[in-house]
């Protein structure tokens, strides 16, 4: 069996004003990916201690990931503040990491030992590891990088490229040609393949000798959550299956659109006054369908059911007033900060003053963020 490993960040979007959460991170996505499309994986990264950690920490002892050499330490774990606009994510803040910012990860000869049980190590931008990148080179492990849409930069084309064996980048709002000279360029620096996804204009990859181009395989996206990840994971697990690069991006455009084994649906709701609910399910069957989010489903129903009769239902839904109306100023707020960036203001901070110690922590802003 394949035996795949994802190191660097774990995060948890926490989407408004639905207040459900949900775990991700490039390097975690990945992990609970492959494990879902059948691989042995297993993840190893930083933990925080709070809620958000305790969370993340269930979804992947419940989904069978491996995290046994993690490191957690007090503080927040990462995560991220997101509304949800016509399917699109719309970043609001972030803590940057959280706790990791402090405590990156430092591998240690046990540590080494331990990747080298792998077939493959992937990253990325946001792990908080290149120092580490060297390293995990020296196993002879294969390396694969998520660069995000940082692929014309010269830090990461320069360092990170020569010490990656397969190189993934978001550049949806650039031509292809342009898509094409960056997966060359990245390529000529040491990589062996490189892969730039397109949104909606689907894939393009170049080995040193030929380009491969993947149309996207259609579905009713109902949020993007994840996925370039499924993408990613997909094909990396197709080309240590020993299928060529036509084939492993079939398989990652599949992994838009179709689950190959049992998949989870997992999320998590929150009380603004601190109490959590958890909530996760799991199901399996033959149908299948899947969307660009960590929300992937199949279905099978077989049976027959005759129900009849009456019945009267009364709802009641409470509001907190206040918090409610705490939320739609801050709302304002936002939309003024944002305003400021059509006039060249582009770092812009607000206070934020209470009376109330559960009125700050909702919004919870540690740090300057641009928005």
């Amino acid at each position: 069996m394949i035996k795949v490993i994802g190191i660097g960040d774990n995060v948890c979007d926490q989407y408004y004003p639905a207040k459900i959460m949900y775990p991700g991170g490039q390097a975690m996505n990945f992990s609970v990916y492959a494990k879902m499309l059948g691989a042995q994986s297993a993840y190893l990264g930083v933990f925080g201690k709070d809620r958000v950690a305790e969370h993340i920490i269930s979804v992947l002892d419940e989904i069978g990931v491996d995290h046994s050499r993690c490191r957690q330490y007090a503080g927040e774990n990462g995560y991220a503040k997101v509304r949800l606009e016509n399917g699109d994510r719309q970043f609001i803040m972030s803590n940057r990491g959280g706790i990791v910012n402090e405590h990156p990860l430092d591998l240690k000869p046990e540590d080494i030992s331990y990747i080298r049980e792998f077939s493959l190590v992937h990253t990325s931008n946001n792990g908080h590891f290149d120092s580490q990148l060297k390293k995990v080179r020296e196993t002879g492990i294969p390396v694969s990088y998520d660069f995000s849409g940082h692929w014309n930069e010269e830090y990461y084309l320069k360092e990170i490229a020569p010490v990656v064996d397969y190189a993934f980048f978001s550049c949806g709002e650039i031509d292809e040609e342009t898509a094409k000279a960056a997966c060359k360029r990245f390529v000529s620096e040491g990589c062996k393949i490189a892969v730039a996804t397109m949104g909606k204009r689907g894939s393009l990859a170049f080995d040193g000798k030929k380009y491969y181009r993947q149309i996207p395989k259609p579905v009713d996206a109902i949020d993007t959550l994840g996925a370039g990840d499924s993408f990613t994971t997909a094909f990396l697990l197709s080309l240590l299956d020993g299928n060529g690069i036509v084939t492993a991006m079939e398989k990652g455009a599949e992994g838009f659109s179709i689950a190959e084994s049992t998949v989870n649906t997992i999320g998590k709701t929150m009380g603004l006054s601190g109490g959590i609910n958890a909530g996760y399910s799991k199901t399996t069957s033959d149908g299948t369908t899947h969307s660009e989010t960590n929300t992937i489903s199949k279905t099978r129903t077989q049976g027959k059911t005759d129900t009849k009769g009456q019945g009267k239902t009364l709802q009641i839904e409470n509001v907190n007033k206040p918090i409610q109306e705490m939320l739609q100023r801050l709302e304002e707020q936002l939309k003024r900060t944002r305003e400021c960036e059509d006039y060249g203001a582009y770092s812009c901070g607000a206070y934020f003053m209470s009376g109330k110690q559960e009125s700050l922590s909702l919004i919870h802003i540690s740090e300057p963020t641009r928005l």
